[in-house]
């Protein structure tokens, strides 16, 4: 397996044996070593915002996009999506610019279709007000194969989450409102994948006490062998100083089975997850007086089969995600602590950590392991960072992020970890604005797609592919073109046909040790000797060199 493209030559010293032992350690465990494959952004040049709505990978590598952008001069909102093969090309873009006559469709999923394109969810509003949910399924070639309008017969609605049925049809969690005493409304709606039509709908009526009502969202939603949909979610009234969080089942017909509630406070309401195992039970993770908890109930009921309070001594916790391996439930939850100081407040919080919790299947406690704990130590602590999501492929695990290195730097970070909890390989990239999403493929490729700023003026969208293969090269376009010299360095390092937007070094765990923007020259004398990974941007690509800094800092 080779790793460079043409050769050099090292001086005797023994940094070349360092060198060489470090080539031997790349060549028997790279695979466990994560390496950004490619980034390609995209803007649009006359709009003043281009903001990332939805993205999502199917399991062949294929990437979707839904990028909301409003024009400079007109200030029209037009929603345009993306398409992306796996090595990161672009397949197709589409405008969806039908509504300059008063109309407004706006789109919040997308859904894959493996390898056979995908269906884009939202609602359309006409030029007399008139509101329907609509659905588009385009081909992998981007033509359009359908599109439907549901009337739906509600005052509005609003998709949350889709999925896959095994009988092939899309369910969709939305959040509805049925008049504006009700508030909004626990809903969902399943729909046939060949032509868009409308199988069933479901609106569960407000389950607040008498006289209070609440004000529901669907969080989390799975659907297990038999077509049985549970959902998990959350009903609040902040007037009435209520929080409810509820789970309930869904039969494949679109009837309700039953629904369970637990008095909640003081926790985050997007923050109820849950995951299904397969066997006739599923995991769930919520807030329940003031304290997170996690369950394992029966899905044939909802009955309760344990219940575990969770802690992290005297940190203040937030409950992220919930992730399942087979055969034990993981459990992301951050944490930061208040330092009392003489400030007008009295104190002030660190900056987010995470950890993660794994349970066996009887509720026992197998490990807990803190993460990543000391990328922001040199930060200002004032509550910022943390983990955003967690994602299980081939048997290992992969966390999603963000981390303030000082207070002008943030980075996000994944961290991929196995079933003992042991860090596989960190990589870190660069964030300006959000976080954005995690997605995988059968792979276990990891994508990651988010609002970025570029140079100009102009919010781009970025989408990124870091696998466990270590590059020679990141991004095809433009390769062939690029020098690199002197390489091994002693500090200097200059680039040669292209010019980068900015350059990036990290060590071979992925830690960020030097970055750059706008020069074809970077100084790496301040480093320690070793090998180290350069990333450039380069426009819409990527591009990555191993290089060798020889000699002692300076």
């Amino acid at each position: 397996m080779a790793f460079f493209r043409g050769s050099f030559k090292l001086e005797s010293s023994p940094m070349r044996y360092l060198f060489n032992f470090t080539l031997l350690l790349i060549s028997t465990a790279c695979l466990a070593q994560s390496r950004l494959q490619w980034t390609v952004s995209e803007r649009t040049p006359t709009a003043q915002a281009n903001m990332l709505r939805a993205a999502a990978t199917d399991a062949s590598g294929n990437t979707y996009t839904i990028q909301n952008t409003q024009d400079a001069t007109s200030f029209w909102l037009i929603d345009r999506f993306f398409a992306y093969d796996v090595h990161g090309n672009q397949r197709w873009e589409i405008v969806n610019d039908s509504c300059f006559s008063g109309c407004q469709a706006i789109y919040h999923l997308v859904v894959p279709v493996d390898n056979d394109g995908a269906i884009f969810l939202g609602g359309y509003d006409d030029s007399l007000m008139n509101r329907d949910f609509r659905l588009r399924r385009y081909n992998l070639d981007g033509t359009l194969r359908w599109q439907q309008d549901w009337a739906y017969p509600y005052m509005s609605v609003r998709p949350l989450i889709a999925r896959f049925s095994p009988n092939g049809s899309l369910v969709v969690a939305m959040v509805n409102e049925v008049n504006p005493v009700d508030g909004d409304d626990f809903a969902l709606a399943a729909f046939d994948t060949t032509n868009g039509t409308l199988l069933w709908d479901i609106s569960i009526p407000d389950q607040g006490p008498v006289g209070v009502n609440l004000f529901e969202t669907i969080t989390d939603m799975e659907i297990d062998a038999a077509g049985t949909i549970i959902c998990t979610g959350n009903g609040g009234n902040g007037l009435a100083a209520i929080i409810r969080n509820y789970y309930f089942s869904v039969s494949p017909a679109g009837s309700l089975n039953w629904i369970r509630f637990s008095n909640g406070n003081l926790i985050p309401s997007s923050t109820s997850r849950l995951e299904l195992d397969g066997l006739g039970y599923f995991y769930r993770s919520h807030g329940q007086n003031g304290q997170l908890w996690l369950q394992k109930l029966d899905v044939a009921t909802g009955s309760n089969v344990w219940s575990l309070p969770y802690t992290h001594d005297s940190a203040s916790i937030a409950p992220v995600d919930l992730a399942f391996d087979g055969a034990n439930p993981y459990l992301l939850f951050n944490y930061r602590y208040w330092i009392p100081d003489s400030s007008f407040s009295g104190g002030h919080w660190t900056n987010f950590d995470y950890s993660v919790y794994k349970y066996d299947t009887a509720g026992v406690s197998v490990f807990r392991r803190d993460y990543l704990s000391d990328l922001d130590s040199l930060a200002v602590q004032n509550g910022t960072g943390g983990a955003v999501q967690i994602g299980a492929c081939g048997g290992d695990f992969y966390v999603l992020s963000r981390h303030a290195l000082d207070s002008e730097r943030t980075v996000l970070a994944i961290n991929s970890f196995d079933t003992s909890g042991t860090v596989r390989w960190i990589d870190t990239t660069r964030m300006v604005m959000e976080p954005g999403g995690m997605t995988l493929d059968a792979e276990c490729n990891v994508y990651l797609s988010r609002s970025d700023w570029l140079s100009g003026n102009y919010v781009t969208t970025v989408v990124q592919q870091f696998s466990d293969r270590l590059p020679t090269t990141l991004g095809e376009n433009g390769a062939e073109t690029l020098n690199i010299f002197p390489n091994p360095t002693t500090g200097i390092i200059r680039v040669t046909g292209l010019f980068p937007d900015w350059m990036q070094v990290t060590d071979l765990s992925g830690r960020e040790v030097y970055a750059i923007a706008h020069t074809d020259q970077l100084d790496l004398g301040a480093l320690p000797e070793g090998v180290y990974l350069l990333h450039l941007q380069v426009g819409t690509r990527s591009h990555c060199r191993l290089v060798v800094k020889n000699g002692s800092p300076r």
